[in-house]
């Protein structure tokens, strides 16, 4: 809801893409919209279904980003 109140504030556009907020995404993040993340047609996979099972750590931002 907080990403639709500021598409309506004009603080950001939902076509807006990936990288324009992950500038260190790979680049076929730039395919990617705001849009799709909301509505779930990204393509991204879930990044803790290539989670090994049994694993136990921190996963920071940038540790996402390796597994995606």
């Amino acid at each position: 809801m907080s990403i639709l109140i500021l598409a309506d504030r004009k603080k950001l556009s939902l076509d807006e893409s990936l990288v324009e907020f992950f500038p260190e995404f790979p680049s076929y993040g730039k395919q990617i919209t705001v849009r799709h993340l909301l509505t779930h047609t990204s393509g991204l996979i879930d990044y803790e279904d290539v989670i090994p099972a049994g694993t136990r750590f921190r996963c920071w931002n940038r540790d996402v980003l390796r597994l995606l």
